[in-house]
């Protein structure tokens, strides 16, 4: 294999960065120039340049696959608590010494990684912080790694290392109270349940931790195993979580609505510890995630559902309403921003027996007030509407 075919495989084989590309074509001039002139000084100079570049490009030929771990925890985080990632790159040994360059892909975005580690090869590791500043799933990796040869005229460029998935669900705002709402009666009259006993709505295999008390004998004797009951006070009527998530309502004011995800998350997270049945749709149609009371009462997958959902849910481009339960429209809380027309909400909720409309305003004028017959609490944060919250249901 002739020289010029050697070289020519290499380059293939690797890549010349901007350096590289400029001397090997002023040695490639320079050659030319020389044969042209029969300046014969300038062909050393010339050919010097070629075979500069050409040791180069060989040195980082020889570079093997890298093999990198990464490890992030946890991979399940609330919106603006950190996660920690560390990534091991195991470095091979080289012909060269090479320079290496490292950055991570965070959900797209370019993140320097110093890879601190032995110059001859060997386990080189990295830890840093990814922010959480939205919901959503935040893809991390690959590593991108730069293997530059010592002059920097060639270089090669590998991907390595696993990808994740970081799940950024909303933060909850805390909530102590939940409206009473009306029930309908066995004899379809609407009633105000104020106290009561308890329903059984279901059984379950008894775990440490249990109340004693509440063993279902005649399960449990007929199973032979210990059957516990799943108890919901009925005096704790359904909750509708309405959010809107529609772009209009909120003037394309992503932070806005990221306030609303975290009230509309504290209002599904205070009916789940009451153990109310608790049903969460979104106006514009991405969510519909129904909580039973006996799934909340054991803390089942259909709260962590929930969750997630509010996770990925995104500002919609548009107007439309989607149908909106009549069946849970007892205690009914619109969340939305202060775009909504007023004949919107008392579209909305007017089936509802216990209305409320909850309004993120960057600016309100008053933390109260009423739409209609609708009472309201208005705040620029989740936390100031927490605030306005409690002091009209507390």
């Amino acid at each position: 294999m002739g020289p010029g075919r050697l070289l020519a495989r290499t380059l293939r084989r690797s890549t010349l960065t901007g350096r590289g590309a400029v001397a090997l074509l002023a040695g490639l001039a320079l050659v030319t120039l020389a044969v042209v002139t029969r300046w014969w000084g300038l062909l050393g100079v010339g050919a010097a340049l070629v075979v500069l570049v050409a040791v180069e490009v060989a040195a980082v030929r020889g570079e093997r696959r890298l093999v990198a771990t990464r490890t992030v925890e946890p991979l399940v985080v609330q919106r603006g608590t950190p996660a920690r990632c560390v990534v091991t790159a195991h470095l091979p040994g080289a012909r060269l010494p090479l320079r290496r360059e490292a950055v991570d892909l965070v959900d797209g975005a370019r993140r320097p990684v110093a890879l601190d580690g032995p110059r001859a090869g060997g386990p080189a590791g990295a830890a840093y912080d990814v922010e959480t500043p939205r919901r959503g799933l935040v893809t991390i990796g690959p590593l991108v790694v730069r293997s530059l040869a010592p002059l920097g005229l060639a270089g090669v460029v590998q991907e390595v290392g696993q990808v994740r998935q970081l799940r950024v669900l909303p933060r909850p705002v805390r909530l102590d109270t939940l409206p009473r709402g009306t029930r309908r009666a066995a004899t379809g009259q609407d009633e105000r349940v104020e106290q009561g006993g308890t329903d059984l709505v279901g059984l379950h295999e008894y775990v440490a931790g249990d109340d004693l008390r509440r063993l279902h004998w005649a399960s449990s004797a007929r199973t032979g195993t210990l059957m516990v009951r799943d108890d919901a006070d009925p005096a704790l009527p359904h909750v509708l979580v309405l959010l809107d998530d529609r772009a209009g309502s909120y003037a394309d004011d992503e932070e806005s609505f990221e306030e609303a995800v975290d009230f509309a998350a504290g209002l599904v997270e205070r009916a789940v510890a009451d153990g109310r049945h608790v049903r969460l749709q979104t106006l514009g149609g991405q969510v519909d995630v129904d909580v039973p009371a006996r799934t909340a009462l054991a803390g089942g997958p259909a709260d962590r559902r929930a969750s997630h959902a509010l996770a990925e849910v995104t500002l919609a481009d548009t107007a439309h309403v989607a149908s909106v339960s009549s069946r849970d429209l007892d205690v009914a809380v619109l969340v939305t921003g202060q775009g909504i027309a007023a004949t919107e909400v008392a579209g909305v909720l007017a089936s509802s027996a216990v209305p409320v409309l909850a309004q993120v305003e960057p600016a309100p004028e008053s933390p109260f007030g009423a739409v209609g017959s609708v009472p309201v609490v208005r705040g620029a944060a989740a936390g100031l509407l927490a605030a306005a919250w409690e002091v009209v249901h507390g």
